[in-house]
């Protein structure tokens, strides 16, 4: 198809729901321009971050480029196409580019108007060494926060970007725009996390739900659901009735959304039916974030369509890539995230029934407070009965097409222990973990146990997300081995992240990073996936401030409580 400077032929993708909408769809999601810019490795930087035209005209000029001809009929065009069009030269690619795109920040740096120099919780940290860590981490925050330009505002349809009129945090590294699930462990400055859960709610009532980020490349997929639990934790710390009140729509919203599109009905073996809830993107293409990689691997699979949407649902549920969603541990060709039903999204489901039944109670209004206790209760049901082995002592995610759950190993096994109602099962939780040897690793809880696999959320690769909901989750219990186990998992991350900081390993480079490696004692980086690993890192930060937050309450009071999901800081 092509070589580094020219491409002969078309690249055309047999699919039919491209990964995002509108008229920028096909400049920037799907299309010629952007196979074109793969095929000569100018993704970088063509199509640009800003249009110098409307979308309409873009392709009008892309048409004028690839078809130069003019006053052809249309059998005299259709008979001519391939000639007109190709070769293409890089040189004259880079010209179209060139002429119809700028490559122009759209996002400033700005400071956080809440920003303390000495939070509460410095006064009482006593283990020096995580003091430093704490400080050293809460200085970022204001190196991470940014907002639109108003130019993005005054000239929306110029941007492939969803603004925002708030102040948020970027994850860091590549990730420089706002991303869903990452916020929930960056909001802690009550003013900022206003903010912005503010932006999620206004974009919950334009869009119907929040996108995976704020780029258009990612808006037909959105992530964990966890906007609800953002506004649990504001005003758990606030008692903000007020803002509860005018959020209480967005959420409800966000939750129709996940009941209309991502919710199943399965019958179980004793023939009654559960409700359950799966990730699955409605888009069957390749991600344009990732191209041509997306392509190959659909085209050397048994079913391209099911890969590319397998790939997108993986992004859509935050473990983009795990052999948790492949049928063969070694292929990521047989990827089909869409067809597995995981713990963890429906532990996230029933929480957020939980607290908007609780809300809609405190709000006055009883009938809706009711039918979320209904869909909390029936979700328990589900979760005690489609995942739950008796056996292993803990709970699996199911397969549809094999109608078993599957064996593996990984955090989310123990998430529904968050629940209330788990309690019962916490000394079978125990056994459980004690038996598969996840606390036998320096670094932390790794999200898969030893697979033939590289892939980012694999082994050994420990992420703060899932490393602070898997210690969340058994301390949330009363049974002492699980908080003893939950107290030492805290401070082994809290050490990685330091020393990962300011003692890594010979030949490492310093940093706080958005994963690590299990085997290192020394807070190494973590590897594998689509691009090197990253520094900065917002959900790293949030969750090693939360975890020192939670040693230091733990030696102070003598207690190894955690208040609601997530510690406060």
């Amino acid at each position: 198809l092509q070589d580094s400077t020219t491409v002969y032929s078309p690249l055309r993708v047999n699919c039919s729901e491209p990964t995002c909408k509108g008229e920028l769809s096909p400049i920037y999601c799907f299309g010629d321009i952007v196979t074109t810019s793969y095929l000569l490795g100018l993704e970088d930087s063509c199509p640009g971050s800003k249009m110098r035209y409307s979308a309409r005209e873009v392709i009008e000029n892309f048409n004028k480029f690839v078809f130069p001809l003019i006053g052809l009929d249309i059998i005299s065009l259709f008979i001519f196409t391939f000639r007109l069009k190709y070769p293409i030269s890089k040189a004259d690619f880079l010209k179209f580019c060139q002429s119809n795109f700028d490559n122009v920040p759209y996002l400033r740096n700005v400071s956080l108007p809440d920003f303390k120099d000495e939070p509460r919780i410095f006064a009482i940290i006593r283990n020096k060494e995580h003091l430093h860590l704490a400080k050293s981490v809460h200085l970022l925050w204001s190196k991470l926060a940014r907002q639109f330009l108003e130019d993005v505002h005054r000239n929306t349809s110029y941007y492939p970007v969803v603004p925002v009129q708030n102040t948020f945090i970027v994850p860091g590294g590549r990730f420089q725009i706002f991303f869903y699930w990452d916020s929930y462990w960056i909001l802690k400055m009550f003013n900022t996390a206003r903010g912005m859960i503010q932006n999620f709610a206004d974009v919950i009532n334009l869009h119907g739900f929040i996108p995976n980020s704020g780029s258009i490349q990612l808006s037909r997929r959105t992530q964990p659901p966890l906007f609800v639990q953002m506004v649990k934790d504001y005003f758990d710390t606030t008692d903000d009735v007020d803002s509860l009140r005018s959020w209480i729509p967005a959420m409800d919203k966000e939750m129709q959304f996940w009941i209309s599109k991502r919710r199943i009905v399965i019958r179980l073996p004793n023939q009654r039916t559960a409700a359950a809830y799966i990730y699955r993107t409605e888009t069957n293409c390749p991600r344009p974030e990732n191209f041509l990689s997306d392509y190959y691997l659909g085209m050397n699979s048994t079913d391209p369509l099911r890969t590319w949407q397998g790939l997108a649902t993986a992004c859509e549920s935050g473990w983009d890539f795990s052999t948790r969603w492949f049928d063969h541990e070694d292929s990521k060709t047989t990827i089909r995230t869409q067809t597995i039903v995981p713990v963890d999204l429906n532990v996230y489901m029933a929480l957020n029934f939980r607290f908007l039944a609780d809300s809609h109670s405190l709000l006055g209004n009883k009938t809706l407070s009711a039918l979320y206790h209904e869909m909390y209760d029936d979700l328990i049901y589900t979760i005690n009965t489609l995942f739950w082995n008796r056996q292993r002592g803990a709970w699996f995610d199911f397969d549809l097409l094999t109608k078993k759950r599957r064996a593996d190993f990984y955090p989310s096994n123990v998430f529904p222990l968050l629940l209330n109602e788990m309690e019962r099962f916490a000394d079978d939780v125990y056994s459980y973990l004690e038996e598969e040897g996840v606390y036998d690793y320096p670094g932390g809880i790794p999200s898969t146990l030893p697979v033939k696999s590289f892939e980012q959320w694999d082994f050994p690769n420990v992420w703060a997300p899932t490393q602070h909901l898997f210690i969340a989750s058994l301390s949330k219990t009363q049974h002492a081995g699980l908080q003893k186990r939950a107290l030492e998992e805290s401070y082994k991350f809290i050490k990685t992240v330091h020393d990962g900081l300011f003692n890594p390993e010979q030949g490492t480079p310093s940093g706080i990073w958005e994963k690590y490696d299990a085997r290192s004692s020394r807070g190494k980086p973590g590897g594998g996936g689509e691009y090197v690993v990253q520094e900065g890192f917002g959900w790293t930060n949030g969750v090693v401030m939360a975890l020192i937050n939670k040693v230091s309450r733990a030696a102070t009071m003598d207690s190894i409580g955690e208040k609601g999901f997530r510690a406060q800081t």
